[in-house]
């Protein structure tokens, strides 16, 4: 049976609800379309939070052949190219990020369409250790400003995890000849910090040159004044290098960081949310906060973050990028 939506982003949610309910039937999918007019439902959550569980396709009428580009030009002057009108009625985009969205799904979106080579001699290991049965132990591999495939793993021991790390390291450095060093940047909090000590451990007993583990504590105090803790200001760096990546792609110039066209990924990085505290800093919205709202927790995004990690005193990465 095939259910086809039309403009699936009006339709109501209990419909939508009815109509998921029979999708149990091995043959019985689901065709959503219509232009994405709103921030909320089935059809919106299609491509954010529930992506993982679709196949999603965008066009807009500036690819299209069969559109009229002088009502198009209409309406960039009506309206102008930065309305919702336009993005909906024109590029095919959701309107804009709710105004509590930490990071805009089109960053993180034109990124998974970067092709970048992997210049640098160190091979970044950022590892998220999974806190609870449902989450995931992720792996994310960086060389300069190229993410690799993720590495996920469900229900694995600290040691385990150490092992995973181990081996991908070896494996990179087997691929990539002209990297010669390892820096494993593990979440230290919890869990975490049995990584860490293996990790170490490892180095030591199998005397790895150029190999080091930066423990990262996403709860301790920021370095930057603006932010709450360690974790927001880690996702405030990424989200950094994503909106120059954006701002150059504007102007026409090279992408400078490219993601992993990962699924989860990409609705792990722009579903979480903000606030300001009282004395006026930004903190990320907390996992268990997350999981309330029927989010997962964002085990992937946390492991690119972890990846792109430098201490204060040791940023080369960030320091390239805004002096190019």
């Amino acid at each position: 049976m095939l259910f086809i939506v039309d403009e699936a982003s009006g339709v109501a949610d209990p419909i939508m609800e009815a109509i998921l309910g029979t999708l149990s039937g091995k043959e019985n999918k689901l065709l959503m379309c219509g232009n994405p007019t709103r921030i909320s439902g089935v059809f919106y959550d299609s491509h954010h939070r529930d992506r993982a569980d679709y196949k999603t396709h965008k066009i807009s009428s500036l690819d299209s052949p069969r559109t009229s580009k002088e009502n198009i030009e209409m309406l960039k002057r009506k309206y102008h190219e930065d309305s919702d009108v336009y993005r909906i009625r024109v590029l095919g985009e959701f309107p804009k990020a709710e105004p509590d969205t930490f990071i805009a799904l089109e960053l993180a979106e034109l990124a998974t369409k970067a092709k970048i080579d992997s210049v640098g001699d160190t091979i970044h290991l950022g590892i998220d250790v999974a806190r609870f049965g449902d989450d995931e132990t992720v792996i994310a591999p960086r060389i300069g400003s190229k993410v690799f495939k993720l590495h996920c793993y469900s229900k694995n021991d600290t040691m385990v995890t150490a092992g995973w790390g181990i081996s991908i390291a070896k494996q990179m450095l087997e691929k990539f000849p002209t990297a010669y060093k390892v820096c494993f940047k593990v979440d230290d909090s919890g869990v975490g910090g049995g990584v860490t000590d293996r990790l170490n451990e490892v180095i030591r007993e199998e005397e790895l040159e150029n190999w080091e583990v930066i423990p990262v504590n996403n709860g301790s105090s920021s370095d930057d004044e603006h932010y709450d803790n360690k974790g927001t200001e880690c996702w405030a760096a990424v989200r950094d290098i994503l909106q120059e990546n954006f701002s150059d792609h504007v102007q026409g110039k090279d992408p400078i960081i490219e993601l992993p066209d990962d699924e989860k990924l990409i609705s792990q990085l722009t579903t979480r949310k903000y606030r300001m505290t009282s004395k006026g800093k930004i903190a990320l919205e907390r996992k268990e906060e997350m999981k309330k709202r029927g989010l997962q927790s964002p085990d992937r995004a946390d492991a690119v973050v972890l990846a792109f990690y430098e201490p204060p005193d040791k940023n080369p990465f960030y320091v390239s990028v805004l002096e190019r």
